[in-house]
Protein backbone atom coordinates (compact mmCIF):
# COMPACT_ATOMS: atom_id res chain seq x y z
CA UNK A 1 0.00 0.00 0.00
CA UNK A 2 1.28 3.55 -1.24
CA UNK A 3 1.24 6.56 1.28
CA UNK A 4 -1.21 9.14 0.34
CA UNK A 5 -0.44 13.00 1.08
CA UNK A 6 -3.45 15.21 1.96
CA UNK A 7 -2.40 18.93 1.27
CA UNK A 8 -5.05 20.90 3.01
CA UNK A 9 -5.29 24.53 1.51
CA UNK A 10 -6.56 27.09 3.75
CA UNK A 11 -8.90 30.23 1.91
CA UNK A 12 -7.82 34.04 2.29
CA UNK A 13 -10.92 34.22 3.83
CA UNK A 14 -10.42 32.00 6.59
CA UNK A 15 -6.91 33.07 6.96
CA UNK A 16 -8.31 36.71 7.21
CA UNK A 17 -11.06 35.40 9.79
CA UNK A 18 -8.36 34.14 12.10
CA UNK A 19 -6.48 37.19 12.04
CA UNK A 20 -6.78 40.14 15.11
CA UNK A 21 -8.21 43.55 14.25
CA UNK A 22 -10.92 44.32 12.31
CA UNK A 23 -14.63 45.08 13.58
CA UNK A 24 -17.00 42.39 14.98
CA UNK A 25 -20.40 41.84 13.23
CA UNK A 26 -21.88 44.26 16.23
CA UNK A 27 -19.60 46.92 15.17
CA UNK A 28 -20.32 46.39 11.55
CA UNK A 29 -23.81 46.47 11.63
CA UNK A 30 -23.96 49.56 13.84
CA UNK A 31 -21.84 51.09 11.61
CA UNK A 32 -23.72 50.20 8.60
CA UNK A 33 -27.02 51.53 10.08
CA UNK A 34 -25.69 54.96 11.35
CA UNK A 35 -24.47 55.29 7.61
CA UNK A 36 -27.96 54.31 6.23
CA UNK A 37 -30.07 56.78 8.47
CA UNK A 38 -30.40 59.40 6.22
CA UNK A 39 -31.52 56.74 3.80
CA UNK A 40 -33.76 55.58 5.84
CA UNK A 41 -35.81 58.87 6.48
CA UNK A 42 -35.67 59.82 2.40
CA UNK A 43 -37.29 56.08 1.83
CA UNK A 44 -39.97 56.85 4.11
CA UNK A 45 -40.57 60.27 2.83
CA UNK A 46 -40.67 58.74 -0.78
CA UNK A 47 -42.86 55.83 0.98
CA UNK A 48 -45.42 58.23 2.48
CA UNK A 49 -45.77 60.12 -0.43
CA UNK A 50 -46.12 57.43 -2.51
CA UNK A 51 -49.39 56.48 -0.03
CA UNK A 52 -50.52 60.21 -0.28
CA UNK A 53 -50.54 59.74 -4.37
CA UNK A 54 -52.37 56.49 -4.06
CA UNK A 55 -54.85 57.78 -1.73
CA UNK A 56 -55.30 60.90 -4.15
CA UNK A 57 -56.09 58.95 -7.12
CA UNK A 58 -58.74 56.87 -5.74
CA UNK A 59 -60.52 60.70 -5.35
CA UNK A 60 -59.80 61.12 -9.26
CA UNK A 61 -61.63 60.29 -12.15
CA UNK A 62 -60.87 57.05 -13.82
CA UNK A 63 -59.13 57.34 -16.94
CA UNK A 64 -57.08 55.65 -19.36
CA UNK A 65 -53.72 55.15 -17.47
CA UNK A 66 -55.52 55.12 -14.10
CA UNK A 67 -54.73 51.24 -13.09
CA UNK A 68 -51.32 51.55 -15.04
CA UNK A 69 -50.65 54.53 -12.15
CA UNK A 70 -51.84 52.71 -9.39
CA UNK A 71 -49.98 49.64 -10.22
CA UNK A 72 -46.96 51.56 -10.52
CA UNK A 73 -47.51 53.54 -7.34
CA UNK A 74 -47.71 50.53 -6.10
CA UNK A 75 -44.84 49.35 -7.27
CA UNK A 76 -42.60 52.38 -6.00
CA UNK A 77 -43.90 51.11 -2.56
CA UNK A 78 -42.57 47.91 -2.67
CA UNK A 79 -39.62 48.65 -3.72
CA UNK A 80 -38.74 51.23 -0.90
CA UNK A 81 -40.57 49.43 1.95
CA UNK A 82 -38.33 48.98 4.87
CA UNK A 83 -37.84 45.22 5.97
CA UNK A 84 -39.24 46.01 9.36
CA UNK A 85 -42.56 46.10 7.64
CA UNK A 86 -43.12 43.13 5.44
CA UNK A 87 -46.93 43.12 5.35
CA UNK A 88 -46.55 46.48 3.95
CA UNK A 89 -44.82 44.81 0.93
CA UNK A 90 -47.56 42.10 0.94
CA UNK A 91 -50.10 44.39 0.53
CA UNK A 92 -48.76 46.81 -1.94
CA UNK A 93 -47.65 43.31 -3.98
CA UNK A 94 -50.91 42.66 -3.62
CA UNK A 95 -52.37 45.61 -4.94
CA UNK A 96 -50.23 45.61 -7.83
CA UNK A 97 -51.48 42.01 -8.60
CA UNK A 98 -55.07 43.09 -7.98
CA UNK A 99 -54.67 46.46 -10.35
CA UNK A 100 -52.65 44.22 -13.29
CA UNK A 101 -55.71 41.62 -13.14
CA UNK A 102 -58.23 44.33 -13.50
CA UNK A 103 -56.49 46.44 -16.54
CA UNK A 104 -55.46 42.77 -18.48
CA UNK A 105 -59.47 42.28 -18.12
CA UNK A 106 -60.62 45.79 -19.06
CA UNK A 107 -62.88 46.26 -15.90
CA UNK A 108 -62.43 48.51 -13.07
CA UNK A 109 -63.79 47.68 -10.14
CA UNK A 110 -62.71 51.09 -7.55
CA UNK A 111 -63.63 48.92 -4.45
CA UNK A 112 -61.09 46.59 -3.97
CA UNK A 113 -58.54 49.19 -4.63
CA UNK A 114 -59.82 51.18 -2.18
CA UNK A 115 -59.54 48.36 0.31
CA UNK A 116 -56.30 47.77 -0.43
CA UNK A 117 -55.06 51.60 -0.48
CA UNK A 118 -56.52 51.05 3.11
CA UNK A 119 -54.93 48.87 4.17
CA UNK A 120 -51.57 50.02 2.66
CA UNK A 121 -52.30 53.14 4.65
CA UNK A 122 -52.39 51.15 8.09
CA UNK A 123 -49.75 49.05 7.56
CA UNK A 124 -47.43 51.82 7.05
CA UNK A 125 -47.40 52.72 10.88
CA UNK A 126 -45.62 50.03 13.23
CA UNK A 127 -48.42 48.03 13.38
CA UNK A 128 -48.52 44.76 15.70
CA UNK A 129 -47.17 42.02 13.04
CA UNK A 130 -50.37 39.58 14.74
CA UNK A 131 -52.89 42.42 14.27
CA UNK A 132 -51.63 42.36 10.31
CA UNK A 133 -52.36 39.10 9.74
CA UNK A 134 -56.25 39.12 9.34
CA UNK A 135 -55.55 42.91 7.24
CA UNK A 136 -53.22 40.23 4.72
CA UNK A 137 -56.25 37.64 4.85
CA UNK A 138 -58.81 39.66 4.14
CA UNK A 139 -56.02 40.94 0.99
CA UNK A 140 -55.94 37.67 0.09
CA UNK A 141 -59.59 36.76 0.15
CA UNK A 142 -59.98 39.81 -1.97
CA UNK A 143 -57.65 38.93 -4.63
CA UNK A 144 -58.98 35.35 -5.00
CA UNK A 145 -62.06 36.55 -5.52
CA UNK A 146 -60.65 38.71 -8.69
CA UNK A 147 -59.22 35.18 -9.82
CA UNK A 148 -62.71 33.82 -9.25
CA UNK A 149 -64.07 36.23 -11.88
CA UNK A 150 -61.57 35.44 -13.80
CA UNK A 151 -59.09 38.12 -13.52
Amino acid sequence: MSAVTIIRRVSNLSKMVGESGGKTVLAALRGAEAETAGLREEGRAILMEAIAVLEAALAQPRGETWLEDIYSTSSVIIDVCPPDLPALGKAAWSLCDLSDRQRKTGRIEVPPIAVHVNAIRTLSSDLDPQLAAPLLMGLEALLAREVAKGG
